[in-house]
């Protein structure tokens, strides 16, 4: 039985978590964030950030989806902050700051849109 990687399992939990296949299992949106953290991690700082970017809209993709369940959603708005977070941490230019405050006006706009 072939046992998939790190890489594979995280794949997986985005698709499943973007379309909310099992949204009464939060244990799972828990498990993407903190599997997309440790991977980004090993990355380089380009790469950790964007990890982190894929991982803000995927949860904004999943909230403003109104296919996806409404409980679902709403658990990815409380938590969408977590690699918002985290791309604020990897801010060095004005360049960045500016990025990070559009994403932050995105967040409120969308979720006040759709939620």
């Amino acid at each position: 039985m072939l046992i998939p990687d790190d890489t594979t399992k995280f794949k997986t939990l985005e698709t499943i978590i973007r379309y909310g296949k099992q949204p009464n299992s939060p244990t799972l949106l828990y498990h993407y964030l903190r599997l997309g953290e440790q991977q980004a991690k090993t990355k380089s700082e380009f790469a950790e950030r964007q990890m982190y970017l894929g991982m803000f809209n995927t949860l904004m993709n999943t909230i403003c989806d109104t296919c996806v369940a409404y409980h679902w959603r709403n658990l990815c708005l409380d938590h969408v902050y977590k690699p918002l977070f985290l791309i604020e941490r990897l801010i060095k230019t004005q360049a960045d700051q500016r990025q990070v405050k559009q994403l932050y006006r995105e967040l409120k706009t969308l979720s006040h849109y759709f939620l």
